[in-house]
């Protein structure tokens, strides 16, 4: 037995020592990528190898290219949501470019970087569409680089007579400085700046046949350069090299370099990094590399390199997570026998929340040029614009939930029409259906919109001289009925689910006004509330909602301009006031909202100190509560509107005039900080409503000033966020579920079961960006899904001892499906933030955070996102209580 006993211990521990170490990135999975054409004509004047992309602090992208059709240099953006371009600069038929870059600042400030045939120029845009044209250096410039760095300086490199050359404007103009003249400087050059103030740059020297490298500090006159590789047996035709810093302010560097002497003829693709202290490097493809393919490099936020590349037939990625380089095909290049190689440099960015975005062109087998925009990103914002209508000078716009999905819009457009559209939810191309409710005969504004259960719309605007008018219509119809109510302006429309109306405005005489109308009947009932209502030009200061008791509450400005919240109990006719700030409302426009249990939202531009405010009333406290969500300018949150969910929590968009732009902002209060959600154009969000359907998906709208000569309506909505369900891919009818305070795959056969599988998607507690998400318990709020010793728990955010761990713990990327099969469009995965390629996945019917690579695990790890029954939507009353554990389990644990 003894003898038995000691065997047994030998071959254990044999077995042991042969079982490799455990790294948390054994088994990242791929990324998935998607493909766009950003130039949806076919660009046959496209000079192909001219392009650069990069990404922005707020995770949108920029592109430039050159267009040898026109002649131009273009721009193109999707920081609108969509692409839009305008062109840079025109240029003669003597037009040289040799390299060509594009950087952005952290404010936002676009700089392209481009040669002409006798001088290196930068174009410079703060307002998109509006270009600045600097000469940096008079004489012809082959190659050169920019990059943005510390503070938002300006860095540029260029090579001129075999010199290299590096420019700055850090003394307050343009200076030239010499970097290398030993004379033999050729081929391509790549550049990066740090946070700490250093300057790096990545080159080829021709007469030792090295790969060198060049670094200073921004306040120092002396470059360090340092040799990194041997290129072998290149000359003249030195190929492609990218650089990129990691967040330790590390270097690494991507190039192509000759296999010889092991394969004289061959390229190998190559990376080096100096993360040791001297320079390290590995080659990771020689097999599919050829002449004249590039490569381009960037590091994400945990440095991990990723290079995207050109193989003989696809475009590739190689990514090294700790255990060697793993590769895999992005994009078939459609190269076939001559008739469609790929052109010009790849180009490569990633993003704040580690998304990778890459740009290339190529010839198809027709032999057209494409050029064509790649993405890992999975974003929680998508926008829609209505192409062929435009809002008025003074147009509002108003939004409305639908008690299942999507949004109602109205507005006036700039023919004084009142306009209608209706968005499903779903991704809608430009060109989305909407009506005219009234036409422009009668001089309509200040629209408002509000829709009942039943799904009947109802809209309250304003005639010029005729006072207010009330259309309603049955949705999905195009009859409207229109009816006169009385005179009065800048109307507020609340609609209970029963359909019963409630309307506040304010008259020419200050005279503050409530008006309702139940479900059957045909006329108004008319109250005075106030009788010194502030009524500017141009704003609407008016705002009213009622409760499930039926108390209303109202909100408006004075004559002092204070802001002023009126409520009436069901069962009197009298109003009782409150001050909500002192003489500082700014009179453009506020946010109102009211919150199951009765509490009072308020948003509002604060005069007296130039900033942004939201205020909470709790009226069984009497007591108001501040917080400035923004400063510093002197209109910043003029124009802002509120919704409340069914959480208690109020969503706040709001334009800010920050920077030159009045960019649209959103932000839940208590959960996620401001979120720019379109920079685009410099006086968007003139406008804006917001609204929530059924499930808690925000609905932002609003308009597009200075945009070509119009005023378009932009929609911008959230196909994640709000009340959803989780069914596992692989178990059909088995959804996320909180049992025993654990996260578990279960069927749902009662309301308890489906009141567990709720789970309200909101902004990361930890992470603000796109896709990233934490899942609050719908019927436990406050209690979070997060993840302790790589299981998944129901933990409540409150009783944490390590409120950051907890907030690191509970916050998700939403990422592409891990498996993707059938309809898979539906499906999502969802990443870890503080672990990154660990993925929630159920295993024996528990849910865990883990990392494998594995048919079953990409299984196991995607999940169907929907919506869940509609009496838990919106209209369910119910009571949170105390977390208590479920103690019968729905299903039996077993292995799959």
């Amino acid at each position: 037995m003894k003898k038995w006993f000691w065997l047994f211990l030998i071959n254990f521990f044999s077995i042991i020592l042969f079982i490799p170490a455990f790294s948390g990135y054994a088994a990242i999975p791929m990324p998935n990528w998607k493909t766009r054409l950003v130039n949806s004509e076919n660009m046959e004047g496209v000079l192909a190898d001219k392009f650069s992309i990069a990404a922005d602090s707020s995770n949108f992208q920029h592109v430039c290219y050159v267009d040898m059709a026109t002649h131009t240099i273009r721009y193109k953006t999707n920081s609108s949501g969509y692409w839009k371009e305008n062109t840079v600069t025109a240029f003669d038929s003597n037009f040289i470019l040799k390299h060509f870059d594009i950087t952005v600042t952290t404010t936002g400030k676009v700089y392209i970087l481009y040669s002409t045939a006798d001088s290196l120029k930068l174009a410079v845009s703060d307002n998109p569409g509006k270009w600045e044209i600097i000469d940096l250096y008079n004489g012809a410039c082959l190659q050169n680089s920019i990059a943005a760095g510390h503070a938002g300086k300006i860095h540029v490199s260029f090579i001129r007579d075999q010199t290299l050359y590096y420019v700055t404007s850090i003394s307050g103009r343009w200076v030239v400085f010499t970097v290398d003249n030993s004379g033999s400087i050729t081929g391509d050059i790549a550049m990066a700046a740090d946070d700490a103030g250093t300057v790096h740059i990545a080159y080829y020297e021709r007469n030792s046949r090295d790969l060198k490298y060049a670094a200073k500090l921004i306040n120092e006159n002396q470059w360090q350069i340092r040799p990194v590789s041997s290129l072998y047996g290149y000359n003249n035709n030195a190929p492609s090299l990218d650089i990129s810093i990691d967040p330790s302010n590390f270097t690494h560097i991507s190039y192509i370099k000759s296999n010889y002497p092991a394969q004289p003829y061959s390229l190998a693709l190559v990376y080096a990094n100096n993360k040791s202290g001297t320079w390290q490097t590995d080659v990771i493809d020689q097999w599919e590399v050829r002449r004249h393919h590039t490569c381009a490099i960037a590091v994400d936020s945990h440095g991990l390199p990723h290079i995207v590349y050109q193989g003989r037939s696809y475009l590739k990625h190689a990514t090294n997570p700790g255990n060697g380089w793993r590769i895999q095909d992005v994009k078939l290049l459609d190269v076939e026998s001559g008739s469609g190689a790929a052109l010009g440099p790849v180009k490569l960015a990633a993003d704040t929340s580690d998304f990778l975005h890459a740009v290339y062109s190529h010839f198809d087998r027709q032999n057209t040029r494409r050029q064509y925009y790649l993405t890992t990103s999975s974003q929680t914002w998508r926008a829609d614009e209505v192409r062929n209508t435009s809002v008025g000078d003074f147009g509002y716009i108003s939004a409305a939930g639908d008690p299942v999905r999507g949004a109602h819009i109205t507005y006036e457009d700039n023919q004084k029409r009142i306009m209608y559209t209706h968005h499903n939810g779903d991704y809608m191309p430009p060109g989305f259906p909407f009506t005219t409710v009234v036409d422009a005969g009668g001089n309509n504004s200040n629209p408002v919109i509000g829709i009942d259960a039943g799904r009947t719309l109802h809209i309250c605007y304003e005639k010029k001289d005729q006072g207010l008018y009330y259309a309603h219509s049955a949705a999905g119809t195009s009859g409207w009925t229109i009816e006169p109510i009385e005179p009065g302006h800048i109307p507020a429309l609340y609609v209970e689910p029963s359909g019963r109306l409630h309307l506040a405005y304010i008259q020419d005489n200050g005279i503050v006004k409530y008006a309702t109308r139940g479900v059957n009947e045909i006329n108004w009932t008319f109250h005075v509330v106030a009788e010194n209502g502030y009524l500017p030009f141009n704003a609407r200061i008016c705002a009213i909602q009622a409760d499930s008791s039926g108390g209303i509450h109202m909100a408006y400005a004075n004559p002092d301009i204070k802001l002023i919240y009126a409520y009436k109990s069901p069962d009197s006719n009298q109003w009782n006031f409150v001050p909500v700030g002192s003489r500082s409302v700014g009179t453009e426009t506020i946010g109102f909202g009211v919150s199951q249990n009765r509490i009072i939202h308020f948003s509002y531009h604060d005069r007296n100190s130039n900033s942004f405010k939201y205020a909470k009333y709790n009226p069984n406290t009497l007591r108001i509560e501040y917080q400035t969500i923004a400063s510093g300018t002197q209109s910043i949150g003029g124009r802002s509107s509120l919704a409340v969910d069914s959480m208690g929590r109020p969503h706040i968009c709001y334009q800010d005039n920050s920077n030159n732009h009045y960019a649209m902002k959103y932000t839940a209060i208590g959960i996620d900080q401001p979120v720019t959600i379109d920079g685009s154009t410099r006086y968007n969000g003139y406008h804006n409503a917001i609204t929530l359907d059924a499930a808690g998906s925000p609905y932002i709208c609003y308009d597009l000033r200075d945009h070509f000569g119009d005023n378009p309506l932009k929609i911008v909505y959230t196909p994640y966020l709000g009340k959803r369900i989780f069914m596992a891919n692989n178990y059909y009818g088995y959804y996320f579920q909180h049992l025993d305070g654990t996260g578990v795959i279960a069927k749902i056969d009662t309301d308890k079961d489906e009141e567990c599988a709720i789970f309200n998607i909101v902004p990361a507690l930890s992470k603000n960006g796109p896709g990233y998400v934490s899942l609050e318990s719908y019927n436990y709020p406050g209690y979070y899904f997060r993840h302790e010793n790589f299981q998944i728990k129901l933990d409540r955010f409150e009783s944490s001892p390590d409120k950051e761990l907890f907030k690191e713990d509970a916050s998700f990327r939403i990422t592409q499906p891990l498996w993707q099969e059938g309809n898979y469009w539906k499906a999502l995965s969802l990443e870890s933030y503080n672990y990154p390629n660990h993925y929630i996945r159920h295993k024996n019917f528990r849910l865990y955070l883990e990392s494998e690579d594995s048919e079953l695990f990409r299984k196991d790890a995607t999940f169907e996102l929907s919506l869940p029954s509609s009496h838990y939507l919106r209209y369910k009353k119910r009571t949170p209580g105390t977390y208590k554990n479920r103690l019968t389990p729905k299903v039996k644990m077993k292995t799959e």
